[in-house]
């Protein structure tokens, strides 16, 4: 006997209002027979959407294996442009899940992706999710990732620099996080900070990944080795969390990066 699968997608979007929020998930399931069942507004994060997507295919069928209903999550992730392996399909019944955070995700606007597969007469129905993303009670991010039993590491990177007025920081800043990511557009530069000796802190939001805390700092580091020539070794690194890592110049420039702090957690900017 063979049942009938639904896909459910939920995203938090970042759109300047609900018209280009739409549009960025129209985009975006562009290959699936979908319907978005809810757009709603982030409580605590302006400029973040909650979306909820549902789709269809007949060819999605359950024979009561995990694998069935994994298959579905599979044939999701490809239609929405992520590459094969990219992310871990995890079955739990009565679902099978994906998740992906800004680093896997094909679309730089969408933050975090939940991916599920459910039998379509045995699934949390139309009522459930419109009442979890009404007004005044809408679902954070951090309560949509503990549905999939898995939360997002964020990823910061503030920098010192002396000899630079607040718009060649942030485009020295800018540049650094350029070559440390695949994609640019989900660094953000978050704020800058004033410091006595003519230095100036730049704060910038380096993206969400699937990573542990501890395992997401030390790419950062090897990804700056790489790119800059900075050992490993000239890291102080604390691993209690939120994971951190600072860099000081032992030249002391006149002008250029003189520290760089990492940050690594589950929770706001710290």
């Amino acid at each position: 006997m063979t049942d009938e699968l639904l896909a459910i997608v939920t995203m938090i979007v970042a759109a300047d209002d609900e018209e280009r929020c739409r549009g960025i998930v129209e985009q975006a399931t562009a290959r699936l027979d979908s319907a978005v069942q809810a757009v709603r507004p982030d409580a605590d994060r302006p400029g973040r959407w909650n979306v909820l997507v549902h789709a269809t295919d007949p060819r999605w069928l359950g024979d009561g294996s995990d694998d069935s209903y994994a298959t579905v999550v599979t044939d999701v992730l490809a239609r929405l442009g992520v590459p094969p392996g990219a992310v871990e399909v995890k079955a739990a019944r009565p679902t099978a899940y994906a998740v992906l955070g800004t680093a896997e995700s094909p679309v730089p606007a969408i933050e975090w992706t939940l991916v599920e597969a459910w039998d379509v007469d045995d699934h949390p129905g139309d009522d459930e999710p419109a009442e979890l993303l009404g007004e005044g009670e809408e679902l954070t991010e951090a309560e949509l990732a503990e549905l999939a039993g898995l939360l997002e590491t964020r990823v910061w990177l503030v920098a010192d620099l002396r000899g630079h007025d607040q718009q060649s920081a942030g485009q020295v800043v800018a540049g650094l996080a350029e070559r440390l990511q695949e994609s640019t557009d989900t660094a953000t530069i978050t704020g800058y900070q004033p410091l006595d000796g003519g230095l100036l802190r730049v704060a910038l939001y380096l993206g969400g990944t699937r990573a542990d805390p501890a395992d997401a700092i030390d790419a950062v580091i090897q990804r700056i080795a790489a790119k800059t020539q900075t050992p490993p070794t000239e890291w102080t690194i604390d691993r209690t969390e939120p994971v951190g890592a600072v860099w000081t110049s032992r030249r002391g420039p006149e002008r250029g990066i003189t520290r760089i702090e990492l940050r690594a957690g589950h929770t706001d900017a710290p």
